[in-house]
């Protein structure tokens, strides 16, 4: 998939990220593994990522992290956002709509119609 190429950013560093701790705030993250995206959640996810990138030989990305008080909950939300994409636990295939919400931040009209409007 030539198109989805790594996002150049990270929506905050670690200092904004111990301020939101420092508030009680848990994350969500999403991580690039080639192709793949895990979702999961952490209290701190800069640390969750040398985690995974421990026990994985290619270079693993941080993509995106959504602050939340509710992590548990937080975290089913997305995964069901990406349900059929899932390949297996936490690791998704990198799809479209996902590529799209991780680069706008916003879920993509697709997934709100499959999911949320009936």
């Amino acid at each position: 998939m030539e198109h989805f190429k790594k996002l150049p950013w990270i929506d905050f560093d670690e200092k904004q990220l111990q301020d939101f701790m420092n508030q009680g705030f848990s994350f969500v993250y999403f991580m690039q593994d080639g192709n793949h995206i895990k979702i999961g959640k952490s209290n701190n996810p800069f640390r969750r990522l040398k985690g995974v990138q421990t026990g994985n030989p290619r270079k693993v990305e941080l993509l995106r992290i959504v602050p939340t008080l509710s992590p548990k909950y937080e975290e089913a939300f997305w995964k069901k956002c990406f349900e059929e994409y899932r390949v297996r636990g936490e690791w998704f295939i990198l799809s479209e709509p996902m590529w799209e919400f991780l680069v706008t931040g916003y879920l993509p009209n697709s997934i709100w119609k499959n999911y949320f409007i009936k």
